[in-house]
């Protein structure tokens, strides 16, 4: 079974003075995300790119690229790949049930 390192790290958010913790998990471009939802209220999830890449990240399973936002619903879950045309080496995403606070953690995609 693989490992899922998760690396914790101090930064700012651009424009910020202020210092944030921040959680990077790293998979192989090949890999699946998978969003669950074990809540009663909707997960919306916003991807965002690197800055200089204007392609969908993600894909369904037939290929085609993903739009944002993402919505799981309750108890719901979603799988999605990388985009075939993406050729970053990373992207972020917010991550938000219903009124809650959002998370916005960092994936990098091991090539």
């Amino acid at each position: 079974m693989a490992n899922l390192d998760l690396d914790i790290v101090k930064k700012r958010d651009t424009g910020s003075d202020e210092w944030k913790t921040h959680t990077t998990f790293r998979m192989k471009w090949y890999e699946k995300v998978v969003f669950h939802n074990f809540e009663k209220e909707d997960l919306v999830v916003t991807i965002q790119a690197e800055q200089s890449f204007d392609t969908p990240v993600l894909c369904d399973a037939s290929g085609s690229g993903v739009e944002k936002p993402i919505t799981v619903g309750p108890r719901g879950s979603k799988e999605f790949g990388i985009f075939k045309g993406y050729e970053g080496t990373f992207f972020k995403y917010t991550a938000q049930i219903g009124g809650a606070d959002k998370e916005d953690p960092i994936v990098i995609i091991e090539r």
